[in-house]
């Protein structure tokens, strides 16, 4: 039988055999009934659910009292006390009271970051948690930071058992017995196992844990206990993980058997916060993991510094699996709230907004609360709130502005700074007082986590800094060449960004500059450094040979924090400790300049260590791998949190659950084969998924038969069925989901003597999936603005209705905008009347002498040229559309296509064409470019005068009226002719292979909003890239970013999804890539904008 049955059924005649031995014996019922735990003893009956209350708290660092905090309220910035550890004391003691089953847990990191442990190190902490009953607490990485001496003194004052499975004290060591991997609890006769986890790698290199101290892989030591709590009956495991809530969502993934991860270390408030002022990197409590066997992990976290609780509702069959999870992290408030009058002064705010205020908060869903403190607990703490306020309201200076803390530039560290060009404002003036301190030191040398917060404008008191600066670090010199300091720095970036370290490591300076592009190679990504000369402050490039004093702090000297240079210097050279706190040199530098009469302010911007920094603006998060062709077009549903990919080598639609896009989970994959042959699109909306599906003659297989739509839900359940026309090539919701259009491209056979009409297709879904298609036939065809026409090709068909072919489709409002790529035209639908308002060509793109340039010899150069006679027509793929202060405008990925087939081919090499002398000497009598046969022969004598090559090889912003407002011209080539020039226009790695063929093929475009500005991402094809672009200004769009896949090993981008922060399982905005070739589908973090 499974571990996962519940042994629940107990004989009757036992239970009453022990109830009569206790009478008999005259022991009390009530003792009886009170042996097994906290809980009744009612056992939960066979065919009932189990519920479950998990209580819980993270990250406190020691902040023991309330704290002034702002909120917004109705969009008015409000102050207010907000948590303090008597107010979760109050808070817990209710929920215990109050709720079903409760345990109650603390996943870590409960001391190091205030003055309350700097004066009194654990003590205070321990005391006011020692008024909870906790179940269990994990041990976070900060624990360790006063090393083995530091933590037992902490936990011998401590009353709560203590679990680690991966942090393993070895024998002899001071800490052993002091944990164990795991304790199993009861509530109603139910066994509930709780193992804890810690973050091994972070506690080694960023915190000062003894020698004998082991530390176990995270995930492989959980399987472990997971088993061995299922071999003892256990089917309720919890996880209590000081790991962070990424790593924590991909162990509820990988690990099985778990049920609930209580997450500790990456401070995560879950939910939705932002009406408050609050912002979430995880917009749901908690986050739910729906695993491929149906099972489902529950994944909460409290956020941080004693501000709220955790209340984790649970639910279980009687298997053991969880059935539904819910719940709320609540943040603890006082009643007294202040707002700024208009002189600028928090004062108390009137009774009515008051009174409203508490009733917005009653409203809030248990987001927030009121709570009091409690009063026992507000008595012990006084006495030594007494003693830290009278030190720490000493004022020593002050801050003439705001100094923010950002760890890596633009990441918001301290919840209010957005700082992306130069980041942290504070930590570089931590650095200088260094430099101040140590006056032979020729830079100074902080990492970013050394520094807690950010300063505020004003007055600066004695307790602020220890606040700032809460560690026992001292000043510590070292002797570096210049290649070292590099290195070091190097180093810094590496650990957080290739080597899972903490962002704390991000390195500030005094002294120093340079220059960081994250998006480089690992050891390449610090550039342009330059010292100051102390005497004359002049700066000069630093010499990679030359020996350099450098002071940091004693921390990362040792080679902490991933400061692997600065590590093995010490062993191998040595260096000084000066025995000078960090904190109280700072303190110092305040003191010196308040005796000047002189307020802290920020560097000028020529001494701020970062002169620039470019973010690695499309983060990796995961791939995944599939065969050739496996991976074309993929969309994202928000509400399901599922990726859904078309599949074209099996026919096949894969659903991925995206609740954790660092691993994206296979969830079903619907076999298509009993509803056609080949799927080329799909759709979401509202709950439905679209998938377009071509159907060919099964006797003749290079016919198109009038293709289908079929609809399934999120699940993969079969809804409907709907015939459309040839070839549905691309399909698409309306906005409001009403509709589904579709492209039917109807192309031809390879002989060309079977051609269907191209149409679009209609469905709609409000009147039981009515089909409606719309064809060409007697449309009127509009010239472009310079006299361009729709390009029909003289083909063998000649029928306007079967040689125009729809490709792609995007919806704007009303109207739907559809590329006809082989025509080089759009069509523009209306959708109110189901009609074709306008198909209308896109004009030309000149190369001629004094205008665009462009390779079109395949003869292994990079020469971009112009040509007499040469023109381009932009033939777009792909299709978006935005609107820019209520004006609308579409997108196109000008890939170019030509009509290639054995019956009919309309494309030659110039090489192969009879040129008229007045443009002939322009071109080689070998000449690789591809153009059109059916233009530029204006006098019909068989030699060209102009020729057309195939597709833009850019991308265009038109106007609603499909009229060139901007066009990238040749800024894609010479992109990537600075960026890979070693794989310029390339075809499969084949330098300059693809110069005389599209060249780099644009293929697919999508626009995203981030912050207040547009995006446009571009897929080049045949380059294997994609191109960035902030088209905020329709008319002077700028070239942001350029992502190189194909060393990657993903080839062939085709469907891009993009999918904004407010709809993303991470919160943060992604862009998700399909690459045909490879069958590879890639999810990126973007990081632009706020």
């Amino acid at each position: 039988m499974s571990v996962k049955i519940k042994r629940l059924v107990r004989p009757l005649f036992l239970y009453l055999l022990v109830l009569n031995l206790f009478v008999l014996g005259g022991c009390n019922l009530n003792d009886f009934l009170s042996i097994s735990d906290s809980g009744s003893d009612n056992n939960t009956a066979e065919n009932e659910n189990f519920e479950l209350t998990v209580i819980h708290l993270n990250d406190i660092h020691s902040h023991l009292p309330e704290e002034e905090k702002s909120l917004y309220f109705d969009g008015t910035k409000t102050y207010v006390q907000m948590g303090g550890m008597p107010r979760v004391i109050s808070k817990i003691k209710s929920l215990t009271e109050t709720e079903p089953n409760p345990i109650v847990l603390n996943a870590g990191d409960m001391i190091v970051g205030t003055l309350y442990y700097v004066l009194f190190k654990g003590e205070a902490t321990a005391k006011l948690l020692n008024f909870i009953n906790w179940d269990a607490v994990i041990l976070g990485n900060h624990e360790f930071d006063n090393g083995n001496e530091g933590l037992k003194s902490f936990l011998d004052k401590l009353n709560a058992p203590v679990v680690s499975a991966n942090i393993i004290p070895q024998e002899g060591s001071i800490l052993k017995g002091y944990w164990e991997p795991y304790r199993i609890i009861e509530r109603q006769g139910e066994k509930i196992g709780i193992i804890g986890i810690g973050y091994s790698q972070k506690t080694k290199d960023s915190s000062n844990p003894g020698e004998d101290i082991d530390f176990l892989e995270e995930i492989e030591t959980a399987r472990q206990y997971v088993q061995e709590l299922e071999n003892q009956g256990v089917n309720k495991i919890i996880i209590l993980s000081h790991f962070g809530m990424e790593n924590d969502l991909l162990l509820a993934q990988e690990v099985d058997g778990v049920d609930v991860v209580i997450d500790g270390d990456s401070h995560s408030l879950l939910g939705d916060y932002s009406e408050y002022g609050l912002s979430s990197q995880y917009n749901q409590y908690p986050q739910i993991i729906e695993k491929a066997d149906g099972t489902k992990v529950c994944v909460a976290s409290a956020w941080q510094y004693a501000y709220a609780v955790g209340k984790l509702h649970v639910e279980f069959d009687k298997n053991g699996h969880v059935t539904d999870c819910s719940g709320v992290t609540t943040i603890l408030l006082g009643d007294i709230f202040k707002q700024k009058d208009a002189e600028g002064k928090k004062v108390e705010v009137d009774e009515a907004t008051r009174a409203h205020i508490l009733d917005l908060i009653a409203q809030s869903g248990g987001k927030l609360e009121v709570v009091a403190p409690d009063e026992t607990a507000l008595e012990a703490l006084s006495e030594y709130i007494s003693q830290v306020e009278e030190l720490k309201n000493k004022e020593i200076g002050e801050a003439a502005e705001f100094l923010g803390h950002n760890r890596i530039p633009g990441d918001k560290w301290d919840g209010v700074s957005y700082l992306p060009e130069h980041g942290s404002e504070i930590a570089p003036l931590v650095a200088k007082s260094f430099y101040e301190k140590v006056k032979d030191a020729d830079l100074a040398i902080q990492n970013a986590g050394g520094v807690r917060t950010y300063i505020d404008q004003g007055p600066i008191t004695i307790g602020e800094v220890y606040t700032l600066l809460p560690f026992s670090n001292t000043l510590f010199t070292l002797e570096l060449t210049g290649a070292e300091i590099k290195q070091v720095l190097e180093d810094a970036l590496a650990n957080f960004e290739d080597n899972g370290g903490s962002t704390g490591s991000f390195p500030y300076a005094y002294g120093i500059r340079y220059k960081i592009d994250m998006s480089q190679p690992k050891n390449q990504r610090v550039y342009d450094l330059e010292i100051m000369n102390r005497e004359t402050h002049e700066w000069s490039p630093i010499n990679p040979d030359q020996t350099y004093k450098v002071v940091t702090n004693s921390y990362i000297a040792a080679g902490k924090d991933g400061y692997l240079t600065f590590g093995k210097v010490l062993e191998e050279r040595g260096g000084t400790d000066t025995y000078f706190g960090y904190a109280e040199t700072f303190i110092e530098m305040i003191e010196k300049l308040s005796s000047e009469g002189k307020k802290l302010e920020k560097l000028p911007r020529e001494e701020m260590p970062v002169q620039r920094f470019t973010p690695n603006t499309m983060k990796l998060l995961s791939l995944i791998s599939g065969s050739k062709a496996s991976s074309e077009i993929n969309v994202y549903d928000p509400q399901s949190k599922r990726l859904f990919i078309t599949n074209g080598d099996e026919n096949s639609l894969d659903i991925y659950d995206l609740s954790n896009v660092t691993a994206p989970n296979l969830i079903k994959s619907i076999d298509l084969a009993n509803y056609g042959d080949g799927i080329n699109s799909v759709a979401v909306k509202n709950g439905l998924v679209a998938v377009a599906e071509e159907v060919v003659d099964s006797t003749d297989d290079s016919k198109q038969l009038k293709g289908k739509v079929i609809f399934f839900d999120t699940e993969g359940n079969f809804k409907r069925e709907v015939t459309v026309g040839y070839l549905p090539d691309m399909i698409t919701f309306t906005p409001d989901g009403t509709k589904v259009l579709v492209a039917n491209e109807g192309e031809p056979n390879d002989a060309y003597n079977y051609d269907p009409e191209g149409t679009v297709g209609i469905i709609n879904l409000t009147n039981d999936y009515a089909y409606t298609e719309l064809d060409f036939g007697g449309i009127t065809l509009t010239p472009a603005k310079d006299g361009t026409p729709v390009r029909l090709g003289g083909t063998p068909t000649n029928d306007q209705a079967k040689d125009l072919e729809p490709e792609y489709i995007a919806v704007a409002g009303d109207y739907a905008f559809v590329t006809l790529q082989e025509n080089n035209a759009v069509a523009k639908i209306d959708l109110n009347s189901n009609s074709i308002s306008l198909v209308k060509s896109l004009g030309r793109k000149d190369y001629t002498p004094g205008h665009y340039t462009i390779d079109i010899e395949e003869n292994g150069k990079i020469e971009m040229k112009n040509f007499a006679g040469l023109y381009g027509l932009y033939q777009p793929d792909g299709i978006a559309t935005y609107e820019v202060n209520g004006t609308l405008f579409f997108i196109t990925a000008n890939e170019g296509d030509g009509r290639d087939y054995d019956g009919y081919s309309d494309e030659k090499k110039i090489s192969k064409l009879n040129l008229d002398p007045s443009i002939a000497s322009s071109y080689e009598e070998d000449n690789d470019l591809k153009v059109m046969t059916d233009l530029g022969d204006l006098d019909n004598d068989g030699e060209y005068e102009e020729l057309y090559a195939f597709g833009g090889r850019s991308f265009s912003i038109w106007d609603a009226n499909g009229d060139l407002v901007w066009d990238s011209g040749d800024e894609f080539s010479r992109i990537v002719a600075q960026k890979e020039p070693e794989l310029f226009n390339h075809d499969e790695g084949e330098m300059d292979g693809r110069s005389g063929n599209k060249g780099v093929e644009p293929e697919g475009v999508v626009v995203g909003k981030i912050g207040d500005k547009f995006y446009a991402f571009i897929g080049l094809e045949r380059q294997c890239s994609i191109m960035v672009y902030d088209i905020t200004n329709p008319q002077n769009p700028q070239f942001v970013y350029y992502l190189p896949e194909f060393n990657k090993g993903n080839v062939a981008p085709e469907g891009l999804t993009f999918v904004p922060a407010e709809e993303s399982p991470n919160g943060k905005p992604l862009l998700i890539v399909s690459f045909e070739e490879s069958g590879t589908t890639a999810i990126y973090q973007i990081n632009l904008g706020e």
